[in-house]
């Protein structure tokens, strides 16, 4: 079998940044090349007691740090209490302290929006976000932390003292696999049944959510173990919620996933085996040419190809670099759709979300690639960058797009579905109501389907696009009736007609549209 790899990206550059509350090392920081809006970015909340102070620790790479500056805002009212600047820092190697402290007025118990902006030694800036959680008196954070950092250990059998079973719930409905475990499994199973991994990153908690009696932790490590093909790598990601009362901790739930990171050299081309190992997917975006003799996957992030005939596994995409820390270049923040792959094992692929390392390093966008299989390189042809976070994108970017022969790639993004022009690098809004009800996509024959409805009148017509040969077709109401797309079968549009007078508000003001016919039309057959 030969392996060649297609990516050739810079290695990451950015600093992370970890912030230390009650003698915790909490809440990892990724950069943004662009600055967003801290009320719309909710990775993470670190409490901040009476005295309103913590400390900023910056793990520097290539770049060199000169100068902090925060902005402090009222979420609610979406205006900046609080700003400055900070010039002097404790050094260590390769790490620096700053010890931040807000002096604005701030509402006990309420979430503040903090953005930290870092100067490098190149005048270049670069952004990180959290959410600030104050408290005049104690929310017990250390006891919390402290109870998840043991029983963290106790599963690796590394804390004496401390009985695992006593906090778990097990019925024994949730024992058959080491990809997904939680608070109702075995011991057995949450001590790795007979794993016994072993950590080879950073495990530092994330404060997902924080009340005085509650928390929500998560932690994302990786772990190696030998298994009966070879040593594996893990990324793992375990979720604590718990509850300190009275003196007491409990246990409310916990649920530790984890998937194999895939590694060609424990695959066997010769007897067509891939293995993929323990894994929650259930759908490895697995996409085949025509006559399948090529294949591509995406599995961590990265994005494979495969020919049958020649046992050559190629490795065409990946943030991952030779020498890594398992934290900045293994981030899971992005995501790659493969479009298409012809008999050659051309692919044309999407890669999109907050981009690890590279050109585009902190920025959050949509890629669209070309691989080209002979060169064994991947070359860029859309690049759009986005002011948002990874968790919104994944959620407004569509399910579905497709780049076609005449070099105009489609694609929807916030409820409006876009063609662009890769030539002449011009875009046309096809419809500005891509949401549910008012838009399809027909996967298997290459098509869009919206409707002409607005949120203020109903649709009287539908419009079917060719993505291919760009051919439209269009379906017409007739005269006091409106039209609905309601979805796709396979190739098949399905529309429905509405009489408008049969239209009605429900008692919770939903308008409610019911179809007295029902259509289910071939998209290539004109109307």
């Amino acid at each position: 079998m030969g392996t060649a790899t297609a990516t050739s990206l810079q290695d990451s550059a950015f600093p992370l940044v970890n912030l230390s509350v009650s003698g915790y090392t909490i809440n990892t920081l990724h950069g943004y090349s662009s600055e967003l809006d801290s009320g719309n970015i909710r990775e993470s909340v670190t409490p901040i007691g009476a005295d309103k102070t913590f400390d900023v620790i910056i793990s520097e790479s290539t770049l060199k740090i000169k100068r902090l500056d925060y902005d402090l805002r009222d979420i609610a009212n979406d205006k900046s209490i609080g700003s400055g600047t900070l010039s002097a820092f404790d050094e260590s190697k390769d790490q620096k302290t700053a010890r931040l402290k807000l002096d604005a007025a701030m509402n006990a118990s309420t979430e503040y929006g903090l953005e930290i902006t870092l100067t490098t030694n190149y005048s270049k800036q670069i952004h990180f976000y959290t959410r600030v959680k104050y408290y005049e008196a104690d929310c017990f954070l250390k006891q919390k932390l402290d109870f998840v950092s043991r029983f963290h250990n106790a599963t690796f059998n590394m804390e004496k003292n401390f009985e695992i079973k006593n906090y778990l719930e097990t019925n024994g409905s949730n024992d058959s696999t080491l990809a997904n475990v939680n608070i109702y499994s075995s011991k057995k199973m949450i001590t790795w049944n007979n794993l016994k991994p072993k950590v080879v990153s950073a495990c530092t908690p994330t404060i997902k959510e924080l009340n005085i009696e509650t928390a929500a932790v998560e932690q994302v490590y990786y772990v190696k173990a030998k298994t009966d093909t070879g040593t594996e790598t893990y990324q793992v990601k375990e979720f604590y919620r718990v509850r300190y009362t009275t003196g007491r901790i409990y246990l409310l739930y916990f649920q530790r996933t984890m998937e194999a990171v895939f590694d060609p050299e424990l695959t066997s081309t010769s007897q067509s085996e891939f293995k993929i190992g323990i894994s929650n997917e259930e759908d490895l975006g697995i996409s085949s040419s025509e006559d399948n003799s090529k294949m591509a996957f995406v599995r961590n992030g990265n994005l494979w190809y495969y020919d049958l005939h020649s046992e050559k596994l190629n490795q065409v995409f990946s943030f991952v670099q030779d020498s890594t820390d398992y934290i900045r270049d293994y981030y899971d923040q992005h995501n790659i759709r493969i479009i298409n792959i012809d008999n050659d094992g051309n692919i044309d692929f999407v890669v999109y979300g907050y981009m690890n390392c590279g050109d585009y390093e902190g920025r959050v966008g949509i890629i669209l690639y070309s691989y080209d299989v002979k060169k064994n390189q991947i070359n860029e042809r859309i690049y759009l960058p986005l002011e948002t976070s990874y968790q919104q994108l994944k959620e407004d970017f569509g399910d579905f797009c497709y780049v076609n022969r005449k070099n105009v790639f489609y694609f929807s993004l916030y409820d409006r579905v876009y063609a662009y022009n890769i030539t002449s690098r011009q875009y046309t809004v096809l419809t500005k109501n891509a949401s549910s009800g008012n838009f399809a996509m027909l996967e298997k024959a290459k098509c869009f389907v919206w409707s002409n409805a607005t949120s203020q009148k109903p649709a009287t017509r539908i419009t079917i696009l060719d993505l291919e040969t760009e051919q439209r077709r269009t379906v017409t109401a007739r005269k006091s009736e409106s039209i609905r797309v309601l979805g796709a079968i396979d190739s098949s549009v399905v529309y429905g007609y509405v009489r408008n007078s049969d239209m009605y508000n429900s008692e919770d003001g939903e308008r409610i549209s019911p179809v007295y016919k029902l259509v289910i039309a071939d998209s290539k057959v004109k109307f």
